[in-house]
């Protein structure tokens, strides 16, 4: 039994790409006489092994070595979660194309900073939208009639509760859920850094050069204090608002004033703290001595949190009866959204400021991606598919419960029609008993009725620049076969194989112009939402059966609603099934790449572990004077190889001059 171990010699070390393809078939050796050698369980470096015979490695001359990171990305089921934070991922990638800035760095730690404010008020749309389904639709709406609170699955006992004990019970799931998202998020890091380089780049600066790019440091700690801090005193001042309105005065209602004043201080905090370059900006000034104040604001949040479900199950109040929605949630939509808006517009026009259309062309006639711009339209992307999931899951809740309507008004019109008859005739028994039986009306927020008409705009913009491709692709590859055809003069022509090699060449050059659709996209959402807000502000927030625009909402809201099902269904496959969890994988390998940035609740970065662990290896293989590695990356290992080849050394820490060569195929880098 012989297996080569040794570290002197030539090594070619090979890095699989997306999907991860195991260590047997890169090294092209039976899965059984594979064995791992050094590296964790996640990742790790593997050679091969013989039980007898000769070996085609030769121990101090030739190796073939295969390193493994798929585990990283598509390792335990509980990863089939991670799909929820996409929104989170997306908005954290837009930091890493950001354009650089020449003179003054004042423009570009303002984009940092408003890239953070923007991850912020997604994990607060993520909190609202949970709000929305579990208090109001579910704890204030259904609960409150027998034959919608049937419905409701393990909670259909609330049903018989008072208004203040159900509110309580719904908050509960809101706050169980950002421990599931500090889960999710969580890992231990390899090395820490007290201070990184600055988070925004200068022209003609290299980060992937820094040898403390891929260390961690204590902002990404500060950050995540501010978002739980925020979700906390958020969900407090929902949970405890309706004590407010409602509540009869006396020490519970004056202890729920200063609960959702104090909540209220504690979320201007944390939106202060994250607006704060130095507090929570990655890499720049050192700011240890903010991790007190701020680990300290996460308990005082929790606490009002306590505090306020607390208060709200027990406070004294008239409830209202009747088709009523949850006091002041609408309000936090309202608010929220307008935020949103403002915040892309300052981030796009701080871009602007930046000039990133200047950077011009290589020699080779590349030029930066969406005329510099690409940073706006990750942002905007990832602000719709937080929007999408948001009210996709709401709506899916609300049509799964009852019926949906905008207002109190047409609710109620809808249940007055139903026990009408002409003439003021009495309403007969059956038909009173056929009311009954008919499901409960939902009174859901307007954004959700707008943002389906939003959709349609946007989904038929899409499918005309996908016209628009499919026809460009259909003139490509006309204009391809008879180069195809040149390729093989002297051999029998065959018309349908030489259109389906131009086909494949023409499709495989398709994600060039992937900028484009983009783009165009990009262009319609920014267009629907300036005339979705000011059509949104003009009707003064709300959207009833004589809009104009009813005839959009019915199918969008639908689209909406499928997409976060689909959204829901792949999770749950990708839960039970480990080759869908492989193939979901793929996309937290070309997601997760880059360090958390902006969002502390995205899914850990790999690289932080890969690239790494790849410079230590080559380091550990170049000892000698006659050592040589060749690094061998395929599609997304090309990355990894590159950004360690990029480490300060000679090429990377730890080898010597001229011994490492490097080898690409299947290269995305440029794109």
């Amino acid at each position: 039994m012989e297996l080569d171990s040794t570290t002197s010699g030539h090594t070619e070390l090979r890095v699989h790409g997306v999907s991860g393809t195991p260590a047997d078939q890169m090294l092209d050796h039976p899965a059984e006489l594979v064995k791992q050698i050094a590296g964790g369980s996640k990742a790790g470096f593997w050679r091969r092994w013989y039980p007898g015979g000769t070996t085609h490695d030769q121990p101090d001359s030739q190796h073939l070595e295969a390193y493994a990171w798929g585990r990283l990305t598509s390792g335990p089921a509980t990863r089939a979660l991670w799909l929820i934070l996409l929104p989170f991922t997306l908005v954290n990638i837009a930091h890493w194309m950001l354009p650089t800035y020449r003179d003054r760095s004042l423009r570009g730690a303002v984009a940092v900073a408003l890239l953070r404010l923007l991850g912020l008020t997604l994990t607060l749309m993520m909190l609202v939208a949970t709000c929305t389904a579990t208090m109001d639709l579910g704890g204030w709406q259904c609960a409150a009639v027998p034959r919608c609170a049937a419905r409701l699955g393990p909670f259909t006992r609330i049903g018989g509760w008072t208004v203040g004990e159900r509110l309580a019970v719904a908050a509960l799931l809101p706050g169980l859920l950002v421990l599931l998202l500090l889960r999710l998020g969580h890992v231990k890091r390899h090395d820490v850094a007290r201070e990184l380089p600055p988070p925004a780049v200068r022209a003609g600066d290299s980060p992937l050069a820094d040898p403390r790019f891929w260390c961690s440091d204590s902002s990404t700690k500060r950050l995540r204090a501010a978002h739980v801090s925020a979700w906390c005193a958020a969900l407090a001042v929902i949970t405890a608002a309706p004590v407010l309105r409602y509540g009869t005065p006396g020490a519970a209602w004056n202890l729920a004033v200063v609960v959702v004043a104090g909540a209220a201080a504690a979320l201007a905090l944390a939106v202060l703290a994250t607006c704060s370059n130095p507090a929570t900006s990655r890499g720049g000034v050192n700011a240890v001595q903010l991790d007190g104040w701020l680990g300290g604001l996460r308990p005082v949040a929790a606490g009002l949190l306590v505090a306020a479900v607390v208060i709200t199950c027990f406070a004294p109040a008239n409830w209202p009866s009747g088709l009523t929605y949850l006091p002041f949630l609408r309000v936090a939509i309202n608010v929220l959204l307008i935020a949103q808006a403002a915040l892309l517009v300052a981030f796009t026009v701080c871009v602007a400021m930046l000039q990133p259309w200047r950077l011009g062309r290589d020699p080779a006639g590349y030029r930066v991606a969406l005329f510099g711009f690409a940073a706006p339209v990750m942002a905007l992307l990832s602000w719709l598919v937080a929007g999408a999931l948001s009210v996709g899951s709401g709506v899916w809740v609300a049509r799964y419960l009852g019926t949906t309507y905008t207002s109190t008004a047409d609710a109620g019109a809808s249940w007055a029609r139903t026990l009408a008859k002409p003439g003021n005739a009495k309403v007969p028994f059956e038909d009173q008993v056929r009311a009954l039986s008919d499901r409960l009306p939902l009174i859901v927020p307007p954004p959700f009725f707008w943002a389906g008409a939003a959709a349609v705009v946007v989904l038929g913009v899409t499918l005309v620049v996908a016209a628009c491709c499919a026809f460009r692709v259909w003139r490509l590859t006309l204009a391809e076969m008879p180069l195809v055809q040149a390729q093989h003069q002297g051999e029998p022509v065959d018309a349908d194989a030489v259109r389906r090699v131009a086909s494949v060449w023409t499709w495989a050059g398709i994600t060039e112009r992937a900028g484009t659709v983009l783009g165009w996209m990009a262009a319609a959402a920014t267009a629907t939402m300036i005339g979705g807000t000011v059509l949104y502000v003009h009707n003064d927030f709300s959207l009833d059966a004589n809009s104009s625009l009813v005839w959009l909402t019915a199918p969008g809201v639908s689209l909406i609603a499928a997409v976060a099902a689909g959204v829901v269904s792949l999770g749950f496959l990708a839960f039970r099934d480990s080759q869908a969890r492989r193939t979901v994988g793929i996309l937290w390998d070309l997601a997760t790449f880059w360090p958390r940035a902006n969002h502390p609740l995205t899914p850990p970065c790999y690289g932080e572990i890969a690239v790494p662990e790849l410079v230590d290896r080559v380091a550990a293989l170049t000892t000698g004077a006659s050592d040589r590695v060749v690094l061998s990356g395929h599609s997304q290992g090309s990355i990894l190889v590159v950004a360690a080849v990029l480490q300060r050394g000679a090429p990377v820490p730890g080898a010597r001059t001229g011994s490492v060569a490097l080898l690409t195929y299947g290269a995305p880098l440029r794109r």
